[in-house]
């Protein structure tokens, strides 16, 4: 009996210091997630951060180039920050409109305008911020820019969307595209390859 008891004590304790481990794990979890957004629940530009470091890398910047490119970073966050919120608001807006059945055209046309102008607003930005960091390298540097941009790009933009399996391809259990076998759930066996590591 006693040795049963003493049995299911070390039992209680190995499941304690699970419990206690996974919770450290959520909470470590959430505390990055926290510290991924800023104060209006954006991701913050920090996340972006990858681009900065394969730019300054790619490029072999000097010190003063960095200090320049950095200031010029930060610059642009705060600006595309402040539309981004506007941005959010105005499709909020937008959307709240589907609760009026009677909403005109000539409103609806209005709205979507406002968030067309705004994402314009944000390229642009884009544009000139990079048209300023270029400005910055010395002509070789220019070449290795232009040939890296488009990969940049890639890394500061939204994530492709997952790839939808049309049914005939689930019906026959295969992609036509490359000719091979998909497990029985029906998603792509074979994912994309990584992007380029920063």
């Amino acid at each position: 009996m006693q040795q049963a008891m003493q049995k299911n004590k070390w039992w209680a304790i190995a499941v304690f210091f699970l419990i206690i481990l996974n919770l450290a794990t959520l909470a470590t979890f959430w505390i990055m997630r926290i510290k991924e957004k800023d104060a209006n629940g954006m991701f913050s530009p920090a996340r972006k951060d990858g681009a900065a470091i394969f730019l300054i890398q790619q490029l072999s910047l000097d010190s003063a180039q960095q200090q320049a490119f950095n200031e010029l970073k930060n610059q642009h966050q705060q600006g595309t920050r402040s539309i981004r919120k506007k941005l959010r608001t105005a499709k909020e807006n937008f959307f709240e409109l589907l609760s009026d059945s009677a909403v005109s055209n000539n409103i609806i046309q209005e709205k979507s305008a406002a968030i067309a102008s705004l994402e314009q607003e944000i390229e642009l930005l884009n544009f000139q911020h990079f048209q300023q960091v270029r400005k910055l390298c010395t002509p070789q540097q220019q070449t290795k820019f232009d040939a890296i941009i488009k990969d940049v790009l890639k890394q500061i933009g939204p994530p492709p969307p997952p790839r939808i399996m049309p049914p005939k391809e689930r019906e026959h259990g295969f992609s036509p595209q490359d000719n091979r076998p998909l497990p029985p759930n029906g998603e792509h066996p074979f994912p994309p390859p990584p992007k380029e590591a920063p």
